[in-house]
């Protein structure tokens, strides 16, 4: 039928939210522009540039209101590793720094990842598919542990939203009606992605957070970091102390009597 054939073609109705929202724009020749914007509370530091990789539109746009998963995110491997304390997140950064591969470092907030809050990746090259990202996963391990920096590592394919969804990443399937769905979208995306390298202000306040967060949770390896006085001093402990009454007055508000106060 008519209606159901359009239904299959009509790549508007998925994004419609989004357009009202203002986060993806539809311009005067039709074509759909996503507004490129920094979460200036972001918990994460980037190193490098993903020049193989679209991920706001993919994951953003194309996986989260389409349900498909782009055929460049079959051949996306990335090395994780899961540091356990402040300390070694600080050591994996200063490690993803001297290192070629784009990769990002910070705080693990999706409540669906199992983690100590701490996350890091490293993207392989696309083009390199599972024999070259298992040679990364070599290097990158071996210099974790030099390093001394404890946690899990592994080696993972596309996003953890994409496995949650579909299942497992090696069943994954992209069909002839997926090169379809990402082909028409294709000739609407047609903004190129944004290339332009996290600015030095934003991985000061990123790392700001990572020690106030760190000392949120009880991480000792915070007082590296930090003097944990600034967040809190140490308060007075009135249990067992020498302190009397008397040293410790009932100041009343001056609109309440020692009457009303009884009553309450």
């Amino acid at each position: 039928m008519i209606f159901e054939e359009l239904v299959k073609v009509d790549v508007l109705n998925p994004i419609l939210q989004m357009l009202y929202e203002g986060r993806l724009t539809l311009e005067a020749d039709g074509s759909v522009s996503i507004k490129k914007q920094m979460d200036p509370n972001s918990p994460w530091v980037f190193k490098g540039i993903l020049e193989d990789r679209d991920c706001t539109k993919w994951l953003g746009v194309y996986f989260r209101c389409y349900q498909l998963i782009p055929r460049t995110c079959h051949s996306c491997f990335k090395v994780v590793v899961q540091p356990e304390t402040l300390e070694d997140l600080f050591k994996v950064w200063k490690l993803q720094m001297k290192m070629e591969l784009a990769s990002k470092c910070g705080l693990e907030n999706r409540p669906f990842v199992k983690s100590k809050g701490y996350t890091a990746f490293w993207y392989c090259p696309v083009a390199g598919g599972l024999e070259e990202a298992r040679s990364w996963f070599k290097k990158i391990k071996t210099k974790v542990k030099e390093q001394g920096i404890k946690g899990e590592i592994y080696l993972k394919k596309g996003c953890t939203e994409m496995e949650l969804a579909v299942g497992p990443s090696d069943k994954w399937v992209h069909s002839t009606e997926h090169e379809r769905l990402e082909y028409m979208l294709d000739q609407i995306f047609v903004q190129p992605p944004d290339r332009t390298p996290q600015p030095a202000h934003m991985v000061i306040h990123s790392q700001r957070i990572w020690i106030e967060k760190a000392w949120q949770h009880g991480d000792e390896t915070v007082a590296k970091f930090a003097d944990p006085a600034r967040f809190q001093p140490p308060p007075v402990h009135y249990e067992d102390s020498e302190h009397e009454a008397k040293d410790s007055p009932i100041f009343l508000p001056n609109w309440m009597s020692e009457k009303d106060a009884a009553n309450n």
